[in-house]
């Protein structure tokens, strides 16, 4: 099973190529996704869906910059933990 996180921001691209690439993140990602707060997975969810930050604030009913904040937040943490566990570099 494939895995892909859905980000529209340019500077995330490598990022989300280097997870797809590597078929070990979606066995890891049960894991991963125990590494961030339930707000921060509703997040993770939202992205996935891609829905774009004034969509998931309304969804979630935050204000866009928390969800900018909370988006920044997960991917710093998926990043961190993809490195240990050996997924990205």
């Amino acid at each position: 099973m494939a895995f892909s996180v859905k980000i529209r921001y340019n500077k995330f691209a490598e990022f989300e190529e280097t997870l797809i690439g590597n078929l070990s993140f979606a066995a890891a990602l049960p894991k991963l996704l125990k590494m961030l707060t339930p707000r921060e997975r509703e997040v993770f969810a939202c992205l996935r869906e891609n829905q774009q930050n004034c969509e998931i604030a309304k969804a979630l009913t935050l204000s866009e910059a928390r969800v900018n904040q909370l988006v920044k937040q997960v991917t710093l943490k998926l990043t961190h933990a993809g490195q240990r566990l050996g997924l990205t570099e």
